[in-house]
């Protein structure tokens, strides 16, 4: 309760940075090849231009990136 309470009294701003540490707690990712890296660039940049940020989400839950 108490983690919740000193999160409310933080700026929203801060909101997808908590959120992402803890998706990155409950979720370690390995690290990635260079190649992966390559690929995962050049299909965020794709996605940054084709799709809004809500599409984009989506797309990369649902292929695990």
């Amino acid at each position: 309760m108490s983690e919740w309470y000193d999160n409310q009294k933080k700026p929203s701003s801060n909101l997808r940075k908590l959120l992402q540490e803890r998706i990155d707690k409950a979720n370690p990712r390995r690290k990635l090849t260079s190649e992966e890296e390559k690929c995962h660039s050049k299909l965020e940049a794709i996605a940054r231009i084709y799709f809004t940020t809500a599409d984009m989400l989506i797309l990369l839950i649902k292929y695990d990136y």
